[in-house]
């Protein structure tokens, strides 16, 4: 039986460089993004599998979202279509994102005097949430960008990878002495 060493190894080499290049493309202020990309490859007998997985919002972050009001041209999600129910709400999962978000960036919100708000963050993440939610979010394509670049590539690598493995299993089967192994190589 074939052992796909090479092939795995190609793929894993893929899906690290897809991740990396990924990592760097992501502007992330709490990098709980970043820190969540990661893959899964199983290699089988007859086939293999490689599953990149992300948080739940970095389909959004990576495609964008088209706000109430702003149509964005690629992208499947849209405010204001009622899948976002609970998330858009003042204690939804959208709100305590942007309080982080507001948080960590230390912005705080001033009235018209110029004094700072009793309640400025709870100001500062519905004025930002409104905006989003009619604007919408750009496409960053972090991950789509970074997995096209590495995957015009991957075919190459494919196919060197497998050719090894054969090779590999060939000098098995045969069991060839090393002096002799010069002859394989050349006929291969």
């Amino acid at each position: 039986m074939l052992d796909k060493k090479h092939v795995n190894d190609a793929l894993e080499e893929f899906a690290r460089d897809v991740i990396k290049q990924a990592r760097k493309n992501l502007k992330s202020a709490s990098g709980s993004l970043s820190r969540s990309l990661n893959y899964r490859l199983h290699v089988g007998p007859n086939s293999f599998d490689l599953e990149f997985e992300a948080n739940s919002y970095a389909d959004f972050h990576n495609q964008g979202v088209s706000g109430k009001d702003k149509r964005r041209a690629g992208t499947k999600y849209r405010f204001g279509t009622g899948s976002f129910k609970g998330s858009t709400g003042e204690d939804g999962a959208f709100d305590r994102g942007i309080r982080q978000w507001i948080k960590l960036k230390g912005i705080r919100y001033r009235d018209k005097k110029g004094r700072y708000a009793k309640n400025g963050l709870k100001s500062l993440s519905y004025l930002i949430r409104r905006k989003i939610y009619s604007q919408g979010i750009r496409p960053s394509l972090f991950f789509t960008k970074s997995f096209e670049r590495y995957y015009k590539k991957l075919p190459d690598d494919i196919i060197e990878a497998y050719a090894l493995d054969v090779t590999d299993m060939i000098q098995f089967t045969f069991k060839t002495p090393q002096s002799e192994q010069y002859k394989l190589d050349n006929i291969i």
